[in-house]
């Protein structure tokens, strides 16, 4: 069967690969450049030393499946134990609480978050910069086509036997709508439209050669600043101090559509406090706007697929059962489990 999938990060690669093992022909659309959605890699201008980590920072499961995969990228050499605690402010109080709820390990990849995407994308035929406008079913009167027209932004098409649609609910409702006609689509729509996102501004920087903070990362109680990362934590070796700021939902929202140097200045003022006068002066710096950082409501379905055995569609995400990689990654695999089944060569 051929299949398209609608979106290259976790959810959308972790099917691929399980889908291509079974037999089946995969294809990705990504409308971005990269792999691995929030994980995301940035790098310093002219220096490939300098990585942020500006989306997800780390990796952390709280049941079996996932820590699985996770065991497999530190076999692959691709990821390694971090920490689990972190530092945590309150008014004047500084504790060291557990990072995430559970206790549990943290992870990072020591070459960036980026390498996952590019490591779970390895066999898989993606297709970087090519953004999905629309779907359109054939179906049984498809006659020679397949059941599915993907119609690309470059005026192309692309034929497939079934679509799996892994993007934020804002996106995918974009995309399933065009094939609204159908009943079972109907019903998908009408429940990913009421799934709605938090935005998040990721503010990256680097202060040259400062004393490198022996805390991993520092959760606070502010309005705008809720985690610093330490990023030269996660790296081996002893270059310039780097940090990733994670800002507020209320300061993204804030500033989604104006000027985000009022953002910036905002920001500097809570490393100023943290770190001390010379935060006030980076060497470099970077800002990137996350639209779908975290789903306010989540589904409680690991996946949905179109009741009509004529019609294969499915959508999965982050938003299944969660809001976190870990969520993705379930959601993927139930889907892949179930259409192995379902549609066994």
């Amino acid at each position: 069967m051929v299949i398209a999938i609608i979106g290259a990060g976790l959810s959308g690669l972790v099917t691929a690969q399980r889908l291509m093992q079974a037999g089946h022909t995969v294809t990705v659309f990504e409308k971005s450049k990269g792999m691995g959605g929030r994980m995301s890699t940035r790098y310093a201008k002219g220096d490939r030393s300098s990585k942020f980590d500006h989306g997800t920072p780390f990796l952390s499961s709280q049941g079996p499946q996932f820590q699985a995969f996770i065991n497999d990228l530190e076999a692959s050499g691709l990821v390694k134990k971090w920490t689990n605690k972190f530092l945590y402010e309150d008014a004047d109080t500084i504790t060291e609480v557990s990072a995430v709820p559970s206790g549990a390990d943290l992870y990072v990849a020591s070459e960036g978050m980026n390498s996952i995407g590019k490591y779970l994308s390895r066999p898989i035929d993606v297709r970087n910069g090519v953004r999905v406008g629309g779907i359109t079913h054939f179906g049984k009167k498809a006659n020679k086509k397949k059941a599915w027209i993907l119609n690309l932004d470059d005026q192309q098409v692309f034929e497939a036997d079934a679509v799996i649609v892994a993007l934020p609910a804002t996106q995918a409702y974009g995309v399933i709508q065009t094939a609204q006609d159908e009943t079972s689509i109907r019903r998908i729509i009408r429940e990913i439209d009421e799934i709605s996102y938090d935005p998040s501004l990721s503010f990256m920087f680097n202060f040259g050669k400062q004393e490198i903070p022996e805390w991993s990362a520092l959760k606070l109680i502010d309005p705008n600043v809720s985690l610093i990362i330490n990023e030269s934590s996660k790296r081996d070796f002893s270059g310039d101090f780097t940090v990733v700021v994670h800002s507020t939902p209320e300061l993204a929202l804030k500033h989604q559509s104006n000027d985000r140097d009022l953002a910036l200045h905002e920001v500097l003022k809570v490393l100023v406090r943290e770190l001390g006068s010379y935060a006030s002066n980076p060497q470099w710096h970077d800002i990137h706007f996350w639209r779908y950082a975290r789903a306010r409501k989540t589904i409680n379905s690991p996946f949905f697929e179109c009741d009509d055995p004529d019609l294969p569609l499915a959508v999965i995400g982050d938003y299944f059962m969660g809001n976190d990689l870990e969520a993705s990654y379930n959601s993927a695999s139930a889907l892949s489990d179930n259409w192995i089944q379902k549609y066994s060569i």
